[in-house]
Formats: structure tokens, sequence, C-alpha cells
């Protein structure tokens, strides 16, 4: 099926515009979460977003009545609040009536008397703005690097004297695990890309197996065009963007630092199943961290015979310099020497979040996603029937 390119000229129906919308909306966010905008007006926004080239048929006709309206409603959602409303305070600036009674409630557990009680006021309120953004679930790295980004957690505190990089990570850890512990964080809330479980359930029967693959199958949104593939240096940052992409229908990879036979086999596997031809890289900004984009750039583009459409997402020096990213120093072990580096959770959750989607949303062929869905549930229902296969009731 080839992608019905007239459908472009027609006026965007109710379906197309609300998706227009979202991608807008996506787009504002990711611009005040950029912080470079802080302070600016709408109308200085606006005049901002009328600068970009910006495809009319992925965001729709950019108009000050329409944009406006978005920049209600993402205020209305609390989606355009700072974490730290005033940067260079003591106290983060989102300590309210709720966190107080949370507080009154264990004063020795949150006592800021304590570095470990202050802490867990800091990773508490840090997980309490995720909720409320909607950046659920999240993962340690990314707290701590919004805490670094607080000047709450010092970056970089030396090395040891056998060459080990000190770690200023671990009163977080101890903070957000006690905080799960007592039932203030769900678990479920934090990923943990590190560890995962091999299971083998097995279907009682045949007529059991059909039932479950019908229940849960659906059709893919990129009709006839192949999706690109989400490929992430770390395995913290791809349980962050998993739902993302799963929305999407966009498979999803780490790499975990530099590797070959799992590129070499399990990845090949997916580019060839999807015919995928692009690649949506996230990785850090260091030398490490283009040693391994090379890596696996090569490895892939040998093992499957072909160039790759290869897209660096994040990190990018010009995010580096438009976000004022911190740069680090981080020693390497090969060459025995420190370098820039700008890990890619520095960059935020909202922002990786945001950038990522927009570029999905480009990608993605014009399609009426309900509609999709829609003749989707009908045709279950249908082969349900011929195949005398009850369906759960939602």
């Amino acid at each position: 099926m080839s992608k019905n390119k007239t459908s472009k000229s027609r006026p965007a129906d109710d379906e197309q515009q609300a998706k227009q919308d979202s991608n807008l909306k996506y787009f504002l966010a990711a611009m005040h979460h950029s912080g470079e905008h802080v302070g600016e007006s709408n109308e200085s926004l606006f005049n901002t977003l009328c600068s970009f080239e910006m495809k009319t048929e992925n965001y729709g006709i950019i108009s000050h009545e329409r944009v406006f309206k978005i920049f209600r409603e993402l205020e209305a959602e609390n989606w355009l609040s700072s974490l730290f409303e005033t940067p260079g305070n003591d106290e983060p600036d989102v300590v309210n009536e709720a966190f107080e009674s949370v507080y009154e409630e264990n004063e020795k557990f949150f006592s800021t008397e304590t570095l470990d009680g202050q802490m867990r006021r800091w990773v508490y309120e840090l997980w309490r703005q995720h909720k409320d953004e909607g950046l659920l679930p999240t993962s340690a790295r990314f707290l701590y690097y919004e805490l670094v980004a607080a000047e709450k957690i010092q970056k970089d505190a030396g090395f040891t004297k056998d060459g080990k990089k000190k770690r200023t990570d671990q009163r977080l850890i101890s903070a957000l695990t006690a905080l799960r512990e007592k039932g203030y964080i769900p678990w479920e809330d934090i990923v943990d890309e590190t560890r995962s479980v091999t299971g083998f359930r097995r279907p009682r029967n045949l007529k059991e197996a059909v039932e479950n693959t019908l229940r849960r199958s659906h059709v893919s949104l990129w009709l006839s065009q192949s999706p690109p593939i989400v490929i992430c240096e770390s395995r913290s940052l791809l349980g962050s963007i998993r739902d993302l992409c799963e929305e999407y229908q966009v498979p999803a990879a780490s790499t975990n630092g530099a590797c070959n036979g799992f590129l070499r086999t399990k990845l090949k596997d997916e580019f060839e199943e999807y015919g995928s031809n692009q690649v949506l890289y996230l990785g850090d900004w260091d030398f490490s961290g283009g040693q391994i984009e090379d890596n696996s750039k090569r490895v892939l583009e040998d093992v499957l015979g072909r160039d790759l459409i290869w897209e660096r997402i994040a990190v990018t020096e010009d995010q580096v310099q438009e976000f004022g990213l911190t740069v680090v120093q981080k020693y390497d072990e090969r060459t025995k020497s420190t370098h820039d580096a700008v890990e890619t959770e520095a960059l935020g959750q909202a922002r990786i979040i945001g950038l990522l989607r927009m570029r999905m949303s480009e990608l993605m062929p014009d399609v009426e996603i309900e509609a999709v869905k829609a003749a989707e549930e009908i045709e279950r229902h249908r082969l349900a029937k011929e195949l005398r296969i009850k369906l759960d009731e939602d």
C-alpha cells in the first residue's frame, strides 16, 4: 500500500487537527523546557516559533489564535511550570501545602537538619514534578542530573588515589530506596534496565495461544512505511522512553556501550523484520560516546549490507551550547586520559521525550489514528466470532 499523497491537499478534519495540535503542543513544551526562553512573553515565543521551518502537514497553520489557545492549554495542564522557579535558591520553590503535610507526618525522615533528610525532600519533590508533567516512569540517572543542574549535587568530586572517579550519587540512591520502601514513591515509577527476567510462560493449548495473540495484536500505524529504530547508548534511558516508543510503535534497543554480537544478531533481526532503514540515536556527547555510536553504525551497516539514515537526536554539540549543559571531564581507561563529556540524561527527560516525540511525529505517515484503531477493533471481533473466541469486554 502506498502512502496517499492527495490527503494533504484536503482541509484537515477534526482528528488530523487534533494530531497537529498535539505535535505543536509538544514542540512548544520542548521550547519552554529548553530553558532558553524562560521569561519571554507569549508574543515573543510566537515570533520565535514563526522563525522555524515547520511542516504544515505535521503542525498545521501557525496562527496567533491557535498558538495562544495551545499556550493556555499548556498552562492549565501545568506543562509550563519550572522545576526550581528561582535558580540559586537554597530550597526548591515547589514546596506547597501538599508537601508540608507529607513532611509533617514524618519530620525526622524529611528533616532538613540532616543531609539524608534534605536529600529525601529533594528527591520526593522531583518525583512529584515528574508525576505532574506525565514523565513517569523515570530513572535514578535523570533525577541525579536534575539535582546536578539545580546545584544540589556536585557532579565532579575528583578521583580516588587509584585513579577511579569518586561517586556523587550514593546519597541520592539511598534516599530513593528509602522513599520507595516507605511507600512515598511507587516502585514501578523508577525503572531499572540493568536487570531482567527471562520467562517461559506457555498457553495450555493452541486455542488459548490464538486468543492471547488476537487480544494484544495491533495494526501498524506506519502502514506500508517502515518505522525508524531508536537506539540508546544507555539501558536506563531506554526504560524512560519505552512507553513513548510503544505509543508510536517504534522498535527501541540499548547497546549498553560498545558491542558487536548483539548488533549482528538481535538488532539485525529487528531491522530485517521491520524493513527499517533509519536510526534515531540517543547517546552521550563525548569522546567515548562518539566511539560507541561510530561502532554501532559501522557494524549495523556491515551486517545489513546497506547504508543507514543515521540521525542523532541527543546529545549534540549544538544542544550543549543551546541549553547550557554542564561539560565535565571523564576519564577513559583506553586512552588513560580525561576528555570533555555531557551524558545523555543531562539533557533532561522532558527535553529528550519532546525531541523524540517531535521527530517520530514528523516521520510517521499521515494516518487517522482513531480510525485505524476503530477498524482494528471491528476486525478483531469479526475474527473472534469466526474462530469462536470470546473476547473480554472493557
